[in-house]
């Protein structure tokens, strides 16, 4: 399991890697590329929207250690693991719907 949790650390240090050569790309691009789906999907787009999602990132990272190394209170997170499944499904939804096969590049 602790080398689950590496990989997973692994990974996540690649997306933001990645994620900040794209904003680097940006910023030298000055045109503006408008997503191909509906308007009110563009706010999983902006800043305010990544700082909620990476505070529920974290308060999940905290969740499943505790859970680690608590077993006895996993019961207790029962809901708010609920929450992630859902939020994390919701945003990849309205990701998938907004920037459609662009998503994917």
């Amino acid at each position: 399991e602790l080398e689950i949790q590496k990989q997973m650390v692994h990974v996540a240090d690649k997306i933001f890697s990645c994620k900040a050569a794209l904003t680097s790309l940006r910023g030298q691009n000055a045109a503006v590329v408008t997503p191909p789906g509906p308007a009110c999907l563009r706010f999983v787009l902006s800043d305010a929207y990544n700082v909620v999602a990476s505070c529920v990132i974290v308060l999940n990272v905290i969740t499943i250690t505790v859970e680690e190394f608590k077993p006895s209170l996993a019961s207790d997170f029962a809901m708010l693991n609920r929450f992630f499944l859902i939020f994390y499904s919701a945003e990849l939804i309205a990701k998938l719907l907004l920037l459609r096969c662009g998503f994917f590049l």
